[in-house]
């Protein structure tokens, strides 16, 4: 099967300036599976903001619909950036999900290969509504992850601050490998 990196190296790396290195990183880990189940919560709010936003929510439509595999979910409690992304996400493997996203990750009925977190915006010097959204996320979706499964959390700081903050000391006491520690933090479930 082909890979999705050349599309993704071509059209998307340099656009995503701190996130380059780890969204890569999760397109290597995606591009592995047959068929992945993407969960995310935050749904794009802005289509050309790669750099400051990541775009997340376009990045998954644009691996579904040209590797021709994988499902996507986003979530967000603000129907704007739902009806934005409806509008502009070209897969029809994608599902768009108006609620909490600690309430509607309790409601999946699926596995998921890929969790990210990025919902609540963050503020670094006062991190913890944020990064204890992301921990409740993750409580609320760990029925649905499984060995290998990819969790990753934007607005993460390496001086231990950001979304990931709690999220770190929990995936250490689970044995959880983080695979990369940047911008953005992700963990493989072992």
């Amino acid at each position: 099967m082909k890979s999705y990196l050349p599309r993704f190296d071509n059209i998307f790396y340099d656009k995503l300036a701190f996130r380059k290195y780890s969204f890569r990183k999760i397109f290597e880990f995606i591009d592995q599976y047959v068929n992945p189940i993407i969960v995310e919560t935050g749904t794009v709010r802005s289509l050309t903001n790669f750099e400051g936003d990541g775009c997340s929510t376009l990045l998954f439509d644009d691996f579904i619909k040209h590797s021709n595999k994988g499902q996507l979910v986003t979530i967000d409690i603000n129907e704007d950036n739902l009806i934005l992304a409806k509008d502009a996400c070209i897969s029809h493997r994608v599902s768009f999900v108006l609620g909490d996203s600690v309430k509607c990750l309790r409601e999946l009925r699926s596995s998921i290969n890929v969790l990210y977190l990025d919902s609540y915006d963050v503020n670094f010097s006062k991190d913890h509504d944020a990064a204890f959204h992301a921990l409740k996320e993750l409580t609320s979706a760990m029925p649905f992850l499984r060995r290998g499964s990819l969790v990753v959390v934007d607005d993460n700081n390496v001086l231990g601050r950001g979304k990931g903050r709690y999220l770190r000391s929990y995936m250490n006491d689970i044995n959880a490998e983080c695979v990369f520690d940047d911008y953005q933090i992700g963990w493989v479930l072992r």
